[in-house]
């Protein structure tokens, strides 16, 4: 990744994302010059990499492999209750 759009996407995250802050002088530019040097003066590249810092400083749902993950051991917790229960009856069971 270019110095430039590691710049962009440091001064981009602090002053949009965390300050709710807007476009300065030094955004716009970098903008420019990214767009045009980088991006080839295609918006929709640009746009893409906007929208990809976006994602990675957003906090959102939890994605589907951690909610599975969260299910299997909810799963695991709930085999273990049973597992413990059917050892109690089958102790009362066979103790009689």
């Amino acid at each position: 990744m270019s110095e430039k759009k590691r710049q962009f996407m440091n001064l981009y995250k602090t002053i949009i994302l965390e300050d709710n802050g807007y476009m300065n002088a030094e955004l716009n530019k970098l903008f420019d010059e990214l767009l045009e040097e980088e991006f080839e003066n295609k918006p929709e590249l640009m746009s893409e990499f906007i929208q990809s810092i976006v994602n990675k400083n957003s906090f959102g749902e939890p994605d589907e492999l951690e909610k599975i993950e969260q299910e299997i051991k909810d799963i695991r917790q709930q085999m273990e209750i049973m597992q413990n229960s059917l050892l109690k009856i089958s102790k009362i069971i066979y103790s009689n």
